[in-house]
Formats: C-alpha cells, structure tokens, sequence
C-alpha cells in the first residue's frame, strides 16, 4: 500500500506541476510574441509539455484520452 500510495501522489504531483508550467510557458509565449521575437523554441517545448502532460493523464489518471485533447 506504501508504494501505491507513493505513486498515486508522484502522480498528482507531476501533473499539478506540468499544469503550472504550461501556464507559465503560455505566458512566457505570449511575453515573447508581444516583444515581437520569435516563438517557435517556446512552441516547441509547449507542444512537448502537453504530449507529456496528455500521457499523464491518459495512463496514470485513466482520463479518457478523447477528454485529454480539449483541456490541454
């Protein structure tokens, strides 16, 4: 139970964290945009985050990957 329990909140940990960088990276974004600089680095690693953050939940948190797509 200890290492279930571990891995429920290694779970819930990750994704509160990816959620709080995918906002930090839209800002960062739109920082970017508005200096008139270019954002294909920052598309890129926010592409990354939500392939990741999509995979947490679909395999750890057993959301339906059809839900997944629209809130990320």
């Amino acid at each position: 139970q200890s290492r279930e329990a571990l891995s429920e909140w290694a779970i819930k940990e990750a994704n509160r964290k990816l959620a709080k960088a995918g906002k930090r990276l839209d800002e960062m974004r739109a920082e970017t945009a508005k200096a008139g600089r270019s954002t294909a680095a920052l598309d890129q690693v926010i592409a990354r985050r939500r392939a990741v953050h999509a995979r947490v939940m679909v395999e750890a948190l057993g959301v339906d990957a059809s839900m997944v797509t629209s809130t990320l």
